[in-house]
């Protein structure tokens, strides 16, 4: 790393990795990983860099949190920086050290899934014991197709997760309101939950959606 640096706007942090033996200290805003496997051969600006696949990898071997996992593997697929297959081969070539946030993270992204949120979902429906549902399933309305985060068609059931930064405006509160009177409009009972209660109360969630599904719990 050369030249003046300074902290990201979104006061996140950079994640650096180094081959194995480089004891480079973290400081400030960047983080230094160490990694016996090799680095690759793409070269940026001049430096050597590893892609996408890689870096988010190596970021999720070290998170303490499983939603960072969750949500840097989410933010990579949304912009594109990479693909399942890149991201399946990294993982992999990680072996054992690719720990089981990271696993649940992929099998995630592969049913469809691309936000922290729906993965959070995916865990209430998984711990209730509930029927898999049909994920990001498009619902034909008179005002258009829109995508429920989970679908299960027989009971016309749908659920989705809303982030914390949802309905930021008067505009996107109204849009939300159309879609949603929409997607009910053709008989699907649409159930929302805060991805915090998600988390919080997985199990109130779960009995929530057994009733709608006509499921009994054990």
């Amino acid at each position: 790393m050369r030249g003046e640096y300074v902290a990201p706007p979104d006061a996140g942090l950079v994640q650096v990795s180094v081959p194995h033996g480089r004891h480079l200290e973290s400081v400030e805003f960047v983080v230094v990983h160490q990694t016996r496997r090799p680095m690759g051969e793409l070269v940026l600006d001049g430096l050597r860099t590893t892609g996408a696949a890689r870096a988010v990898v190596d970021v999720s071997m070290s998170a303490v949190r499983r939603q960072d996992v969750d949500h840097v593997v989410a933010d990579a697929l949304q912009r594109g920086l990479m693909d399942l297959e890149q991201l399946a081969e990294e993982v992999r070539a990680a072996g054992r050290k690719a720990g089981p946030w990271l696993r649940d993270a992929v099998t995630d992204a592969t049913r469809g899934m691309r936000s922290v949120g729906e993965s959070d979902l995916r865990r209430v429906i998984g711990s209730a014991g509930l029927p898999e549902p049909e994920w990001n399933a498009a619902i034909e309305t008179p005002e258009g197709v829109f995508f429920l985060d989970a679908y299960w068609s027989r009971q016309r059931v749908g659920a989705e997760a809303d982030g914390a930064a949802f309905h930021l405006g008067a505009k996107d509160w109204a849009r939300d309101l159309r879609r949603q009177n929409a997607i009910q409009g053709t008989g699907v009972r649409l159930f929302r939950f805060p991805v915090r209660q998600l988390r919080r109360q997985q199990e109130a969630c779960g009995v929530q959606l057994a009733r709608a599904l006509g499921v009994r719990m054990e």
